[in-house]
């Protein structure tokens, strides 16, 4: 059989085609030389990357299937505002610093020159990406000469650091998804993963690899013998196989040599041959089922891979949201921080009252005695202001007691009692002991401001925590953006003002001489109290006002998230009392304000008397005190209504119906679901190789004539030069020892991952189940905590109340006034840490129970589709004012003060009056609750308690009718 491909040559070849039959032998020897010049020195790095990435990036977009492991970015390309993005050509980056103690082994290493091309594609002076701080005004050349300085500690220049001024919710996600390294591992690892499955897949692709899996070689010799012969062979070797999906492998294979002698003769020829193989395993090895395996699991292994990452959105979301040291841990650390301040302001006003109050000298002080001494008698010059009361059983002293009046009445009598009371009556009168009350709160305060530096230092240390977590520096100046908060504030910032106004105003009038004040005086504290009386109408009952319709506005909803009827006549009545006592504080401050009216009017009247005048500074002092006091009930009334404002985000799902989307939804689950089929697999796998080896082995080769045979083809294949051969390949099973053990060992595997299941199934049920507990738990505590917060105000209102109570008459102030104060702040303390912290809870159950029944969809921001945090990715504040619907309050305000421009106001009060200006008929258009209170006389107004008519109001749309007797107390319980 003749299989020549080329027409037949003479052997010796005529003359005239003698150039041409050279050329002719030598052109095929050529074409191999051109080839193997051509593919010497291979495909570039660049043309390898990109090939990876675009067979890679194919994978992971055919692995898309599903909605529910659908994941925007799949690019390992950072975002190139990263701090971490590699802005150079990744395939010839440029040096990074080194260690320059280390740097010296890549210069010089064991006593050898070392490589000195090392500096070829240049050299950073950082790791970081050298333009990130742009994003943070920070200019490449500031940044640079950062860099360059490094961090020596002789250095007096301080490298660029970014500065985030109140960072939102949204910003945290997003820097994070930016900068965050554990986001670009787990990127990496997934394309890692599919990187693996091109090759798998290319394993069934026809290859450039001959018979035994040979690559492509090109082999030049050149041999010198001693005798003069020299020559120069030149063997080549290409060929290309491919593996059958049912473990069978063809290959065929194409071999050349070519021979040039260069001595004697100068002869040169040339052989080749063409071979062929077939293997076909039968036992061992062979069938589909153990062939495709590898490739199986690399396609399983990419579907998981993108299923892990998909739910690692989820848990990467959960984790910067409301993990430990997540933006909500640090909205509720600030939030302690800002009721800690609090309460401190609030030690503090209430340690100078006391202070105020302990330093007054009674009129009349007494002290208990059961009953003075025998025989004793008072000497004339003490006589008049000493004496025993026997019905009361107290001794009193009628003014300042000097210590030559005490020295006299300590040398009448030598009884015990007696000396105490008169040492007790002496100190009373000079003030010289710290009250027992101020004492209490005094270490109170001190106590809390050591808290109050632990909880700064335990912020700042998780704030630097989570700048980790996001991948920026721990130096970066970050604060957190504080409208999230502003549902916890449940007194408004201008009522705490107006406190302190009023306070102010103490100093002031104190300065006024109490015995003997100037009309002038009178005039002009009576105008600045007006002044501040406004103030509370515009900024405390206006904001209280808009509190009542805001919740108004969301009234029906907060109606309908409540499960028990029992909660909805809790708020009802609630909210009744509330709007009984703004009522009431409405009336209060306009009968204050008609009484000061009265004041000017009498005084502006002229010729009045001293006692009048003296009378009047007393009167003046207790409206201010009557007007603390209506502040302090708007600081009650809004703490009760803003702690009903903060909601809650619903949750209506059973615990039966999320653990049964659980079931359905959760990634990893159906993961550890395949896990279950990928063990069994491999038990088939290793049961295999327990098969003997049975092979259908078929190969042939087809030749050219050998050299020095008058070949001048490479290409001259001929029928006699070829062979064929088939047959069986057959290996005894003899020694299975290891196959035993691998065989067995699967069998153990493959129930070990059925258990396995079965226990992850368990336990993501124990975790839904225990997500929905705490998120009720949560929810319940939340409710309870509201509840705290009202009583604990009430119980500071009261508290605050009984230290401004005079003492009875022949009774010393309480001891347990500094202790009811304590313990008041600190019920307020707890319950606003509370209600901070059981939101914080209930909200980090809420994304819990979601993450985990794997209902949490991720969108392209990396934020989860819920609409609470689509709003809050907008970085919009939470807490936004309703429209303004207004509860039927009826509020009369008195005349218009007319402030007299001829008396000199100051700088500050005229700012005041100006604040003023902006609140133009405030309640011009409300109908009048009571008549202006008429000119009374000073001793029936002063002995005679206000009295104010009652009057029927109508209810709102939806609060309940109440129709209030008289006047209702700040601690009034329904």
């Amino acid at each position: 059989m003749n299989l020549n491909l080329m027409p037949q040559q003479s052997l010796v070849p005529s003359p005239e085609t003698s150039v041409s039959a050279a050329l002719h032998r030598r052109y095929p020897a050529l074409l191999f030389l051109l080839c193997a010049l051509t593919l010497l020195p291979g495909c570039s790095r660049s043309f390898w990357r990109q090939h990876a990435d675009r067979e890679t990036y194919r994978v992971l977009a055919e692995k898309m299937t599903n909605e529910e492991w659908w994941i925007p970015r799949t690019n390992l390309e950072p975002d190139p505002r990263s701090r971490f993005y590699d802005p150079y050509d990744p395939d010839k980056p440029p040096l990074p610093p080194d260690d320059p103690a280390a740097f010296e082994y890549m210069e010089w290493v064991h006593g050898m020159l070392g490589y000195q091309g090392w500096h070829e594609f240049g050299q950073t002076m950082t790791v970081e990406n050298p333009q990130w701080l742009e994003n943070f005004g920070v200019s490449p050349e500031a940044a640079a000469c950062g860099y360059e300085i490094g961090y020596s500690f002789e250095d007096q220049f301080s490298p660029p650091v970014p500065v985030i001024e109140n960072m939102t919710m949204g910003d945290a996600i997003e820097l994070t998804y930016i900068n965050s390294r554990d986001f670009q591992f787990q990127l990496e690892q997934l394309y890692l993963t599919a990187l693996e499955l091109t090759f798998q897949r290319f394993r069934y692709d026809v290859q450039f690899l001959g018979i035994g899996g040979n690559k492509p070689t090109s082999d030049v010799g050149y041999v010198a013998l001693g005798d003069g012969d020299t020559s120069l062979a030149w063997d080549n070797r290409i060929g290309i196989s491919k593996l059958l999906p049912s473990g069978g492998q063809w290959a065929i294979e194409l071999a050349n040599n070519t021979l040039w002698l260069f001595s004697g003769d100068n002869k040169s020829d040339t052989a080749s041959a063409l071979s062929f193989n077939l293997v076909q395993p039968l036992l061992l090895g062979g069938g589909r089922k153990v062939a495709l395996e590898s490739l199986t699991q690399s396609e399983r292994d990419a579907l998981y891979a993108m299923r892990d990452f998909a739910r690692f959105r989820k848990t990467f979301f959960v984790d910067i949201v409301s993990g430990a040291g997540g933006y909500l841990q640090l909205i509720g650390l600030r939030q302690g921080i800002f009721n800690q301040e609090t309460n401190i302001r609030q030690l503090e006003v209430q340690i100078r009252r006391l202070r105020a109050v302990s330093a007054e000298r009674p009129s009349n002080p007494g002290e208990p005695l059961e009953q003075l001494p025998d025989g004793i008698e008072f000497p004339d010059s003490v006589a008049d202001r000493i004496r025993y009361d026997e019905t009361t059983k107290n001794l009193f002293w009628l003014e300042t007691m000097s210590e030559e009046d005490r020295d006299i009445l300590l040398s009448l009598s030598d009884d015990p009692a007696y000396q105490l009371v008169i040492r007790d009556l002496f100190q009373r009168t000079n003030g010289e002991v710290t009250p027992l009350d101020v004492a209490q709160l005094e270490t109170e305060l001190a106590e809390a401001k050591s808290t109050l530096a632990r909880n700064l230092a335990t912020y700042q240390n998780r704030l630097d925590t989570y700048k980790i977590q996001m991948g920026i520096p721990t130096d970066s100046v970050v604060s957190i953006d504080e409208s999230l908060l502003t549902q916890f504030q449940l007194i408004d910032p201008r009522l705490t003002s107006l406190q302190d106004e009023l306070e102010d105003y103490l100093n002031q009038w104190g300065l006024i001489d109490e015995e003997d004040p100037p009309v002038e005086d009178l005039l002009l504290g009576i105008r600045q109290l007006l002044v501040v009386q406004e103030l509370i109408r515009a900024d405390g009952v206006e904001t209280v006002l808009a509190d009542f319709n805001r919740l108004e506005a969301v009234w029906d909803r907060r109606m309908e998230t409540m499960t028990e009827e029992i909660d909805r006549e809790r708020l009802t009545r609630d909210v009744a009392r509330d709007r009984r006592i703004f009522e009431s504080l409405v009336v209060d401050l306009n009968a204050t304000a008609n009484q000061l009216q009265q004041y000017l009017k009498k005084l502006d009247a002229g010729e009045v008397t001293q006692e009048y005048r003296s009378q009047l500074y007393e009167d003046v002092n207790e409206r201010r005190e009557k007007l603390l006091t209506i502040v302090q009930g708007l600081s009650v009334v809004q703490i009760d209504i803003r702690v009903e404002l903060i909601e809650l985000a619903p949750f209506d799902l059973s615990m039966e119906d999320a653990v049964r989307l659980g079931m359905q939804e959760r990634l990893d689950l159906k993961n550890e679901r395949a896990f279950v089929m990928d063990a069994r697999r491999r038990l088939e796998v290793a049961a295999n190789r327990l098969e003997a080896v049975l092979d259908v082995v078929v190969e042939g080769d087809v030749a050219t004539r050998s050299l020095f045979e008058g070949n001048d083809n490479p290409l001259d294949f001929r029928g006699r030069n070829s062979s064929f051969r088939a047959g069986l390949a057959f290996t005894a099973p003899v020694v299975q020892i290891q196959e035993r053990n691998f065989y067995r060992a699967s069998l153990i595997e493959y129930q070990r991952a059925r258990r396995a299941y079965m226990q992850f199934e368990d336990t993501v049920k124990f975790e839904i189940r225990s997500d929905w507990r705490d998120l009720a738990a949560n929810r319940t505590a939340f409710g309870l905590t509201r509840q705290a917060v009202r009583s604990a105000a009430i119980q500071y209102d009261q508290a605050v109340d009984a230290t401004t109570a005079p003492a009875q008459a022949g009774q010393s102030r309480s001891s347990d006034i500094g202790l009811n104060l304590l313990n008041s702040l600190n019920a307020i303390l707890r319950a606003q840490d509370s209600l901070i912290g059981s939101w914080v809870s209930y909200e980090t159950s809420r994304l819990q129970v979601n993450r985990d029944m794997g209902t949490m969809f991720i969108d392209e921001a990396g934020v989860w589709d819920d609409s609470v945090y689509q709003e809050r990715k907008a970085a919009r504040p939470s807490f936004i004012a309703p429209p303004d619907n207004s509860i039927p309050i009826d509020i009369q305000a008195p005349a218009p003060v007319d402030f007299d421009e001829s008396i000199e106001l100051g700088d500050e009060l005229s700012e005041k009056i100006e604040r003023l200006s902006k609140h133009p008929g405030l309640f011009d258009n409300l109908p009048p609750l009571s008549p202006p209170v008429e000119d009374v006389s000073m001793e029936t107004k002063k002995n005679a308690p206000l009295e104010i008519p009652a009057e029927g109001n109508e209810a709102g749309p939806n609060f309940p009718a109440d129709n209030p007797t008289g006047r209702t107390r700040i601690s009034e319980r329904p």
